[in-house]
């Protein structure tokens, strides 16, 4: 094709600006083209153009002015630069300027395929690998919610991975600014049915911060399937076939808090949505250690520890005590699951015994290398002691004294079943345990919404928990938001019990207050707590069918929790 034959657009004062090459995409929200932009004799500049679509709900020619110095405010390593927003004639051959006009945005080009294709080509791609090239996005998109170079928060409008390209060097960058609107203001709103969140389908409905917050969620989501999420007859994604795909996944079937986190974004309301989608990505990020085996016991892999392993640290406490002696190995047996869960409890109860070592078994996926810079005393105490098989019933074993002020810390014995029972000092046994995989492969966790059912080696008040619920917001922020736990209780059991706080690693000092709700009676226990305080709780549950949990504060940065939370008879 000659340039004679080619298109040009631009400005009215110089419509022949952009020598448009080949279309690289079109939809309902407009066109978008590789262009040249000619610099001299012999000099030109490649950029992408977008033409959009002839009635584009834009406004007029005022605010279509103030949404082009808007998209040229905006910039991020994470996101294309705006060069020009111009209103011109339709696009034409050289010579011929047609009558009309059309709206344009003009793009610098980013050399690469959009991460759909980059899924395409990568099956074998590891989760870790996947959640990696959404980084940059997520922080990119966490800038222009901020509004700090706007002073409004600015909607993006069409996220999804056909609009995310990855440079050579593997960094990604988000495309396709010309939907972006001010969160104050109203905009044609992009619908890709996949990424859209289901306000969107409303009458009146706007491009907002929590919708891109959705679009990403459901991103991840395409990222970690493969393939993008389904949807239903009508609207944005079906969560149901969504949950259904998470589940039988071979990447994620092995994962619950990972796919529970991801279903959680998407169906809880839109002020509760990830604000911080960065930190929330890294929370996704942090369940990849965490997995359950097939038959639907807790593993922790990998199961063999290496010594680059051995060398990896998640202690509580800053200067660890030595280490008691190890405990004379037992003779090799078959390994099995019930070996491996009393083996990962033990080892657990005795790294708290020690004053919180290095706990090897979490922190990398396959693909993500362990954490280094452990010191020699940390990578003894990496490793779990060895123990002998569990006998059939074996009695609790004893914890720790209590300490001056007269609180207790639990410890752990195996049960025949394979599941951690805990017992406290003076002889009380706590009740059946309702955090960790085991409880939810029982049936006790019903929903989560930004809490992790199964965090270990949590510190609340200087002492250590074996499993906790903990927020999944985490990291940065002051804002309140909250998040919640659903459990069934299935009217079975009269009394709840575990340690609330603070996360003893939280940067801030700032209330959290928590609501445990029961059935249709509304609130039965209210508690406030900041970092460095603590409350048993003994919460009467008598014939309660569903139990509630609700953490509201700043959870970005204060993570609440309670620790080794259980119910008795």
């Amino acid at each position: 094709m000659t340039d004679d034959d080619r298109f040009w657009v631009g400005p009215p004062s110089a419509p022949e600006t952009y020598q448009l090459i080949s279309c690289l995409g079109g939809g309902a929200e407009g066109e978008v083209w590789t262009a040249v932009l000619p610099l001299s004799a012999e000099g030109r500049r490649s950029v992408a153009v977008k033409i959009l679509p002839a009635g584009a709900d834009t406004g007029d020619e005022e605010a279509w002015v103030r949404h082009g110095h808007l998209l040229r405010s905006i910039s991020h390593p994470g996101l294309v630069r705006v060069l020009e927003v111009f209103t011109g004639p339709p696009r034409h051959r050289t010579g011929t300027v047609p009558a009309g006009s059309s709206r344009y945005v003009v793009m610098d080009l980013i050399e690469g395929m959009t991460l759909r294709e980059w899924l395409d080509e990568n099956p074998g791609a590891t989760v870790s690998a996947r959640l990696r090239t959404l980084t940059t996005v997520a922080a990119a998109l966490d800038e222009m919610h901020s509004g700090s170079q706007t002073a409004v928060p600015v909607a993006h409008g069409d996220v999804k991975p056909s609009n995310i390209v990855m440079r050579p060097d593997g960094s990604t960058v988000l495309v396709d600014l010309g939907l972006t609107r001010l969160a104050d203001g109203a905009g044609r709103v992009g619908r890709s049915r996949p990424y859209a969140a289901p306000e969107l389908f409303q009458a009146g409905a706007r491009s907002t911060p929590e919708a891109d917050r959705f679009a990403f969620a459901a991103t991840v989501v395409h990222a970690v399937l493969g393939e993008p999420p389904p949807v239903g007859e009508v609207g944005g994604p079906d969560l149901a076939a969504v949950e259904a795909k998470l589940r039988a996944s071979p990447i994620t079937m092995r994962r619950p808090i990972l796919v529970d986190q991801l279903l959680a974004a998407l169906s809880v309301p839109p002020p509760n949505r990830p604000i911080n989608l960065r930190t929330w990505l890294g929370s996704l990020t942090d369940t990849l250690s965490q997995v359950t085996e097939t038959g639907g016991g807790v593993g922790m892999f990998p199961p063999t520890l290496t010594a680059a392993d051995q060398t990896a640290t998640a202690g509580f406490l800053p200067s660890p005590p030595p280490a008691a002696p190890p405990a004379a190995p037992a003779a090799p047996k078959a390994r099995s699951r019930q070996r491996l869960l009393v083996g990962v409890a033990a080892g657990v109860v005795a790294l708290l015994a020690i004053g919180g070592a290095a706990y090897a078994l979490t922190g990398h996926d396959s693909g993500n290398p362990p954490t280094t810079g452990s010191t020699p005393q940390q990578a003894a105490l990496a490793a779990p002691t060895p123990t002998g098989a569990p006998t059939a019933s074996p009695s609790p074993s004893p914890s720790d004294s209590p300490s001056a002020s007269g609180s207790a810390e639990p410890s752990g014995s195996a049960s025949a079943s394979g599941s951690p029972s805990r017992s406290w000092p003076g002889g009380i046994k706590a009740g059946i345990p309702i955090s960790g995989y085991d409880a939810q492969s029982k049936g006790f966790i019903a929903t989560s919404s930004a809490v992790n059912y199964a965090a270990t080696n949590v510190g609340i008040n200087g002492q250590a928990a074996v499993s906790a619920f903990e927020t999944s917001y985490c990291c940065n922020g002051t804002a309140a938001v909250e998040a919640s736990i659903d459990l069934n209780l299935g009217r079975k059991y009269k009394t709840l019990t575990g340690r609330l706080g603070i996360n003893d690693l939280s940067r801030s000092s700032a209330p959290v207050t928590v609501q445990i709700l029961a059935d249709d009676r509304g609130v039965i226990k209210e508690s406030s707590v900041k970092l460095g305080q603590s409350e048993d709780l003994n919460v009467d549950v008598t014939n309660v069918l569903r139990l509630r949990i609700v953490f509201k504060g700043p959870l970005n940065s204060a993570r609440a929790a309670i620790g080794d939370p259980t119910v008795d008879f």
